[in-house]
């Protein structure tokens, strides 16, 4: 009997990386016939950031889909109960074996075209490459992150410096000079567990037969060329990069939108008056950022639309549990009133 064809991911589990793999999957059935696509689900504990109701809604909106799009939840690893950036994303890393388990099942009834890892679940692609599988890793951010990314060790071989001390604005390939205020708050301070997450990994992507990256050439001209000039990568190798983005869920999955209030006013405003802020399903930012980002809106004018959440509990940059905010709690008396 013919084995089927396939192509196996495997997103993170927020809501935000789950909904862009899905995308990229429907484009490769969009384009390539004779082939199906398996989504390796990660199921983390209920006390973890990562977890997310929506997970099953996005998933049984795929399956109503009739599109040959199939789902495998892999066995679950330990996770401690530490609100702990570096321990959830170990959480990601310790998958490897469960991936291995699944890849080499998988493989006794279908011949797997190429295994396509979240970029948060890059340590998995070890696993699919000792199969002998060709292996991508799926950039759900931009290509200028995706830069600082891969260029993070030689930024930490030149300074020894936290970059939330650095004084000078910060170079690497890609970007234009910012202030290293600028950079994600997770690589401020060498001692973060992000930061160590991302300089552990960067070496993977080096071993990697592509990186996909959500971006296109005309939004970030100047980070893909340096990506595909190997500018980012000193000394190793850089794998071809793809831009495929952006890839966007423009439909309902799992839910009705139509009745929500904010929609209503949505609907009530002018063409292209909404200014819209929305930082991803784990974007949350300290109450002085609030405060500043407030003040900015105010300021302008402009009408807005803010999706606006908090950490349950703020112990720094971490990926802790997420909360709709108490709007009096946290904007200055007087904003919802003057806007």
């Amino acid at each position: 009997m013919m084995k089927g064809r396939s192509v196996v991911l495997i997103p993170t589990p927020g809501a935000g990386h789950l909904v862009a793999m899905i995308e990229l999957a429907k484009q490769i059935l969009h384009h390539t016939h004779n082939l199906s696509i398996t989504i390796l689900i990660i199921r983390p504990p209920s006390f973890s950031p990562f977890a997310s109701s929506s997970i099953s809604q996005h998933l049984d909106a795929v399956a109503a889909s009739g599109l040959d799009i199939n789902s495998v939840e892999l066995h679950q690893a330990a996770l401690s109960e530490l609100e702990d950036q570096a321990n959830h994303l170990a959480f990601l890393d310790n998958q490897k074996s469960a991936v291995s388990e699944a890849l080499t099942a998988l493989q006794q009834t279908t011949t797997i075209l190429a295994f396509i890892a979240d970029l948060l679940c890059i340590a998995t692609t070890t696993a699919s490459l000792e199969l002998g599988i060709p292996t991508f890793v799926f950039f759900t951010s931009g290509a200028t992150t995706l830069c600082l990314f891969i260029y993070l060790p030689e930024m930490d071989r030149k300074s020894e410096q936290d970059f939330k001390d650095v004084t000078e604005k910060v170079e690497f390939p890609g970007s234009l000079p910012l202030p290293s205020s600028a950079l994600p708050i997770f690589l401020q301070g060498k001692e973060e567990g992000g930061y160590q997450w991302v300089l552990r990994n960067a070496h993977l992507y080096s071993g990697l037969d592509g990186i996909l990256v959500n971006s296109f050439n005309e939004l970030q001209p100047r980070a893909i060329e340096a990506l595909t000039d190997g500018l980012c990568c000193l000394g190793g190798r850089t794998p071809p990069v793809y831009s495929v983005g952006p890839l966007l869920d423009l439909g309902t999955a799992g839910s009705d939108s139509n009745g929500q209030e904010c929609i209503k006013w949505l609907d009530q405003q002018p063409r292209s008056s909404v200014l819209f802020l929305c930082f991803g399903s784990m974007g949350a930012f300290p109450t002085e950022q609030i405060h500043e980002i407030a003040r900015g809106l105010e300021l302008s004018g402009q009408r807005f639309l803010w999706s606006l959440r908090v950490r349950q509990s703020e112990l720094g940059p971490g990926f802790g549990a997420l909360r709709d905010a108490e709007l009096d709690e946290v904007l200055t008396a007087g904003f919802v009133e003057r806007t």
